[in-house]
């Protein structure tokens, strides 16, 4: 009903109250609920956005004159973040509508930072989670869990949140202090806060509480992360009791690095280097800019070296990511944007300069190999002509005709989908530019381009629409390709798709993912070994213990062994009862026992000794114990096929093998585009979800079509003029009387022409539209030879009818 299109609005309180009670029913404790059936919820609120705008209603109902006094909290605004802070949301794949989800909070944030600044002190105050006259009360965890989740998942799905609403920061400072004033006053002697939190056992309570404060510990770090304050480092001193010849070596190298440390963007002393360079790696683009790939400077590119100077302090998470983002995406520029600097070098020579350019242009196309420090290899095909537009399942992609590449040169390796191009254009003296975009033809396509004897045709798709706009206007212009502009292609050594997903996630990763702690810098080298082994978080949760008796021998004396990963003599009793009672030898069970007990941990050996055997043994123990999903990972497919298979044999049949190269056929049969291909439950999604993108891809090639149209139609120019104009239209149609004659005089035949050619056109509006009637106004301009024969004629003079010129006196 509130999702139908008829539904305009909510017209009572008690409507949204009953549309939030609906909504939050779909949560992971109903039994009723599946997953896929909350994925269909989230899919039908987002398209069409009704589910979007009666959320955005309750948002802001609060901040309607009069009705904050009449409002619930608990009824109102508290099933909203229960929703958008579920794991059916927040843990959702379908990216692009948890951020339309999210949008609605970015829209709305001062309402709803309104309602959390007004009623959330009032119940702190009031020492309870309840209101007056609603039946029941709610616990501060699942008020703050809420509130905390939804605020850090909101800063991943938005990078400007902070700079968009400026009060976010100050309102995520609030709700820490009053999650700590909420926990402390759970144990006052004096004023004890009246939560069902309490009824909790005392270890159950410190496991939830602690859980808590990470996630307000996060989300302060994550409002507060993004105000860089750098000061000047100084080197860190070796201490005496270390100080060797390596200890030296590593205080003059690091001595070494802040003597000569200029930091990113606006840090460095004379500006950023270029355009893309930035402080936040959250600003920086992953495809590199035209900008950066001509600059000649050294890219800025933090040392990995505990110790060495950063913007960000020694420890953290955000040095962590910083770092890992910028090599590893320094790792996809460096090829691509040496080979537009060598070709770039090549153009700035003078014509009769032997480049290796030249070389390659007078075999069309070939393999551009870089001498010296410039080792960099690439394809370059040459004579590139801009096609025209094309639309498909990939977005919009521009069609290039080029010379293609000779049998001899020709490798299977080349132009792949999806993968990284420039194409250089440079117009007489003028300098080049720079267009970046990845392959989006298909296999079939490609191979076709190869075979071409002379010439043949690709797709890409451009990260800038440079290009659309280009042959759009060349096309409204009636011009062919531009001769006096070259183009060039070439293609980059690396899969850009190969690399972009990670980039993509170091941006958006929050810090408080899995072990941050052990993979962020330390500047104690030892701080790891001293620190103690952490059993993992589900181990950690009261009354939680493994079973481990179908490890034991049948002829074992006992019939049951429990593990519990917190207890310290639970941990030795079971390491004694393995190497005893079970079919494992000692190094088996102590790999057993360690991997349970801690949260990360590392089996090695050398061949044959019994490795693949004691993981299958420990993914049976976390099944049989509950603890699943499972991911399993592996250097190669067949590693992880004959992993698997394993696991098919001895463990269970409830696998999914993610990815398409599978050669085992037996695992083959788990793979799981085919399970959901043959799923009941998907197949109504995915045919719903086909049609969709063939209508969005129809109404790409309307749009498209649309542009490459050299005249606008008159219904087209009438809605714009009806639009933005209304008033002018209406003097469109009813023009002065004089027009209206000229008009109805043009259009007496089947149509009028325009002077000098041109198809009959008809309407109103293109008569005005072309200018028709100022053309009547405007006399005709003189002939040039008539124009040089009036030159010696007297102006004064009178024709006879045979066309004589006689002069007369006054």
């Amino acid at each position: 009903m509130f999702l139908s299109p008829g539904f305009t609005g909510f017209r009572s309180t008690s409507q949204v109250y009953l549309f939030l009670e609906y909504l939050n029913s779909a949560k992971s404790t109903n039994p009723s609920w599946k997953p896929a059936d909350a994925q269909s919820l989230l899919e039908a609120l987002v398209n069409p956005p009704n589910g979007l705008l009666r959320l955005a209603e309750c948002m802001r109902w609060p901040s309607e004159p009069g009705a904050i006094e009449n409002w619930s909290f608990i009824q109102g605004t508290l099933p909203v973040l229960q929703y958008m802070s579920s794991d059916w949301v927040v843990k959702s794949i379908i990216k692009h509508n948890v951020n339309a989800l999210y949008g609605i909070l970015h829209n709305n944030f001062k309402h709803v930072q309104s309602t959390l600044e007004t009623f959330i002190p009032q119940m702190i105050a009031r020492r309870a989670f309840r209101e007056v006259g609603v039946a029941g009360e709610v616990s501060g965890l699942d008020v703050f869990t809420s509130i905390f989740v939804i605020f850090v998942q909101y800063t991943q799905c938005y990078k400007d949140a902070l700079q968009v609403n400026l009060g976010m920061r100050e309102l995520a400072e609030k709700l820490a202090g009053w999650f700590y004033e909420w926990e402390s006053s759970l144990e006052s002697p004096t004023t004890p806060f009246d939560d069902s939190c309490r009824n909790l056992t005392p270890s159950m309570r410190r496991f939830k509480l602690a859980e808590l404060r990470k996630r307000a510990e996060s989300l302060l770090s994550v409002v507060n992360h993004t105000q860089v304050v750098v000061t000047r480092q100084i080197a860190p001193q070796i201490m005496e009791a270390s100080r060797g010849k390596a200890a030296f070596r590593r205080e003059a190298l690091l001595a070494g690095l802040h003597r000569e440390y200029q930091g990113p963007g606006e840090l460095r002393s004379s500006g950023p280097l270029h355009d893309n360079d930035k402080i936040s790696i959250q600003d920086i683009r992953i495809p590199p800019t035209q900008d950066e790939l001509l600059c000649q400077l050294t890219p800025y590119l933090p040392s990995s070296i505990p110790g060495a100077p950063h913007q960000y302090p020694a420890t953290s998470v955000q040095r962590l990511l910083d770092i890992q983002f910028r090599l590893l995406r320094e790792e996809l520029v460096a090829p691509i944007r040496s080979a537009v600097q060598l070709v770039s070098r090549d153009l700035a020579e003078p014509r009769h300069a032997k480049t290796r350019l030249s070389e390659i242009l007078q075999k069309r196309g070939g393999l551009y190999r870089g001498s010296g420090q410039d080792s960099v290899m690439f394809s370059l095909f040459t004579n590139v002509e801009l096609d025209t537009f094309a639309a498909d399942r990939q977005g919009c992609s521009v069609g290039l005709i080029m010379d293609s590449p000779s049998r001899k040169s020709s490798s299977k390796k080349r132009l792949m989908n999806g993968g990284l191009v420039a194409l250089l254009s440079k117009a007489g003296s003028n300098g080049i530019e720079v267009f970046l975009g990845t392959i989006s033809s298909n296999d079939d396509e490609l191979e076709r381009f190869t075979r071409a004897s002379e010439r043949g045709r690709i797709q890409v798709s451009f990260f800038d629409p440079e290009i659309e706009l280009r042959i759009a206007r060349q096309v409204h212009e009636n011009h062919g390709p531009q001769t006096d502009r070259t183009y060039f292609l070439l293609e980059a050594p690396l899969l850009y798709e190969s690399v972009r997903p990670f980039l993509l996630g170091l941006q958006t990763q929050s810090e408080d993912f899995a072990f941050a702690d052990y993979l962020r810098h330390h500047i104690d080298t030892e701080y790891l070994s001293n620190s103690p082994a952490v059993p993992p978080l589900y181990a950690q949760q009261p009354g939680f213990s493994f079973q481990l008796k179908s490890l034991l021998r049948p002829c074992a004396a006992i019939g049951s062994l429990q593990l519990d990963a917190t207890n310290p003599s639970s941990i030795a009793r079971v390491r004694r009862e393995l190497q005893e009672s079970s079919h494992l030898d000692k190094s088996q069970a102590e790999a057993v026992v360690d991997t349970l007990t801690r949260e990360i941990s590392l089996i090695q050996g050398p061949p044959g000794t019994g490795k693949s055997y004691t993981g299958v043994q420990i993914i049976n123990i976390l099944v049989q114990n509950g603890v699943t999903p499972i991911v399993l990972m592996a250097l190669t497919n067949h590693a992880l096929d004959h992993m698997l298979e394993s696991v098919l044999d001895k463990v269970t049949q409830n696998i999914v093998r993610i990815g398409s190269r599978s050669a085992n056929e037996r695992v083959s049969k788990h793979l799981l585009k085919d399970m959901a291909r043959n799923s009941r439950e998907h197949k109504s999604a995915i045919g719903s979800k086909f049609k969709a993108m063939k209508e969005a891809e129809r109404a790409m090639e309307d749009v498209l079509a649309a542009m490459l149209e050299e005249r606008v139609a008159a219904p087209e120019m009438s809605e714009v003029i009806i639009a933005d104009c209304p008033g002018y239209y209406e003097s469109l149609l009813a023009p002065p009387r004089w027009i209206d004659a000229l008009y109805a005089q043009s259009t007496m035949q089947s149509g009028w022409e325009l002077s000098g050619g041109g198809r009959p056109m008809a309407g109103k509006l293109e008569y005005w539209h072309n200018g028709m009637d100022i053309r009547w106004l405007t006399p005709p301009k003189a002939k040039v030879k008539e124009r040089k024969n009036l030159v010696n004629r007297n102006r004064y003079a009178i024709d006879d009818d045979e066309g004589n010129t006689s002069e007369e006196g006054t």
